[in-house]
């Protein structure tokens, strides 16, 4: 985890080594640790260009989606993504991230559907998984189903922003007095926002 030496050692290789593509990727991730996101693209593009590993290839492009989210460039975060699944079809974060970005959006929410589905199918007692699915199902507002996951999600994590979600959700269903519970665990669990505040206070739903 000691990012700063990363980035000097990850300098000095891709200087004496400006083909290996490993080099330049890790020096995107040290990029990325420094929240210089444009910086861990352009590394991350240069480690693409020198490699046909598929492995390494389905980190690069991983990477390149998540990074290209942060930085709102939404149509080359979902190319990349798509590029790491032509390697790596069922790889699991990279369809959580995915999916998990275009119900964010509120984009192409079948497509997300159907790649949370996979997700869920494939590690069913996963939270995270269960919550990106719940998620985007909300976001479809088919709010009963996606209070389902959402549930099983929260029974099985510590996370606040599950929890948050799940009082949405039942803040949809009319069941405002459980949303509020939900809301304050998620206060309790370390959501810091406004918004949750305002929830909790108001007994009403504020989203972003």
């Amino acid at each position: 985890n000691d990012y700063t030496a990363l980035k000097v050692d990850a300098l000095q290789a891709t200087a004496i080594y400006a083909e290996e593509s490993v080099f330049h990727y890790w020096l995107g991730i040290a990029y990325v640790h420094e929240k210089d996101y444009s910086a861990a693209i352009l590394s991350l593009n240069i480690a693409k260009q020198h490699t046909d590993n598929p492995e390494l290839l389905v980190r690069i492009y991983s990477e390149l989606g998540d990074n290209y989210y942060r930085t709102k460039a939404f149509q080359d975060s979902d190319k990349s993504y798509e590029e790491a699944l032509v390697y790596s079809p069922n790889n699991a974060y990279v369809l959580n991230n995915y999916s998990y970005y275009l119900s964010l959006r509120k984009e192409h929410l079948h497509k997300a559907k159907s790649m949370a589905r996979r997700l869920i199918m494939l590690y069913p007692n996963e939270p995270a998984y269960l919550d990106t699915y719940g998620w985007v199902l909300y976001q479809m507002k088919q709010y009963k189903e996606a209070s389902l996951y959402l549930e099983k999600a929260a029974a099985q994590s510590e996370s606040a922003a599950i929890f948050d979600h799940y009082g949405d959700v039942l803040y949809q269903l009319k069941k405002v007095d459980e949303a509020v519970v939900w809301w304050e665990k998620s206060k309790a669990a370390g959501n810091t926002s406004t918004l949750i505040e305002k929830k909790i206070k108001e007994k009403m739903l504020y989203e972003e």
